[in-house]
């Protein structure tokens, strides 16, 4: 439909499509059960370039493969619902808003792999052609990370949450919570289980590298400390076999090949982190079979500010550990973590 004063307007769009493919020199785009229904109007006069719609969307399954990165992405499931695009006043701006779900998800980059159970976003913000602005809260299902780094099996979060995700030239939430942590050791007892971690406040400056957060809670850390038969030490990041914990040395001299290796070091602060809840290290003696595993409850870990920006300024911290209900130990102390000298200044009993 054409209407006095410039503006072309659809008041019933269907679209489907069983597959659709693109490919171009390495890349690839292959998209399955493809529907949109709903309504589109574009102005065609005045600085609105982007249309208005309103539309719902939902596809079987999209895959896309980039070669030259070695990247690989695939959605099933994924939907769109209540996906709008407004004027707002008489600018190229359009107000958006759309609420987007999916099924399993599985990024693939090299020997590193994201998987996904399902997410779920409710998002709106203002955007045009040369630029956006992106508020987001965001909830994801069952997630896991596999990477040779890992080598013990790979780390997994029963649920991750983001209020108040903001995108425009800074990337910011209000909150991040991630619950249900674990990370299989090399031994079982080595293995590492978090209940939660609250992040406040992150924010990240592309252009400054820099990353700011205001404060870290750990809820319910559990894990163990074990030396085993043969003398070594295990923790959670101790492989299975000891012995491949340290591989062949490098050359004397030699600069380790990878994208990183001239990456600048982020910049960033932290106002803080606490350990809370029920949180425990176990401490195990294999060599000595008269010592009895003795478990450390963390009764207080608090650490405060740490800047890159003021390397030199100390930073408090308090650790109170009780292997017991008649004992405890206890250090208060301040340190200078980012110094280039090492300080270190505590009183403990």
């Amino acid at each position: 439909v054409f209407r006095r004063g410039g503006e072309v307007q659809a008041d019933d769009v269907l679209f489907e499509a069983s597959q659709l493919a693109w490919n171009d020199k390495g890349r690839s785009l292959a998209i399955e059960g493809l529907q949109m229904a709903g309504r589109a109007s574009q102005q065609l006069s005045g600085d609105a370039v982007l249309p208005g719609m309103a539309l719902t969307a939902s596809l079987g399954r999209l895959q896309y493969a980039d070669v030259a990165s070695a990247l690989e992405l695939e959605v099933e499931g994924l939907s769109a619902t209540d996906a709008t695009l407004s004027a707002d006043g008489e600018g190229p701006l359009r107000r958006f808003a759309a609420q987007l779900a999916s099924g399993p998800v599985t990024v693939r980059q090299g020997d590193t792999a994201l998987q996904i159970e399902s997410f779920r976003t409710a998002s709106g913000g203002m955007v045009s052609l040369d630029s956006y602005q992106v508020d987001s809260d965001v909830a994801v299902q069952r997630l896991s990370v596999a990477t040779p780094a890992l080598s013990n099996g790979p780390l997994s979060l029963a649920g991750l949450e983001l209020d108040g995700l903001a995108i425009t030239e800074r990337i910011m939430a209000d909150d991040v919570r991630l619950r249900g942590i674990a990370l299989p050791g090399g031994l079982e007892e080595t293995a590492l289980r978090v209940a939660g971690v609250d992040l406040k406040g992150p924010d990240f400056d592309p252009a400054a590298n820099r990353l700011t957060i205001d404060d870290i809670t750990i809820d319910g850390l559990q894990t163990a400390v074990i030396r085993d038969q043969a003398g070594t030490w295990r923790h959670v990041m101790t492989p299975a076999d000891a012995a491949a914990e340290t591989g062949p040395s490098a050359p004397a001299g030699a600069v380790a090949d990878g994208p990183g290796r001239d990456d600048p070091a982020i910049a960033g602060r932290l106002g803080g982190i606490r350990i809370t809840g029920d949180s425990h290290v176990t401490l195990a003696d294999q060599l000595n079979p008269d010592m009895q595993p003795l478990r450390y409850r963390i009764e207080r870990v608090e650490v405060g500010e740490i800047d890159t920006a003021r390397a030199g300024s100390d930073t408090p911290f308090a650790l109170l550990l009780r292997p017991d209900q008649y004992s405890e130990f206890a250090i208060d102390g301040a340190a200078r973590p980012l110094d280039e000298q090492l300080y270190f200044d505590a009183t403990g009993h």
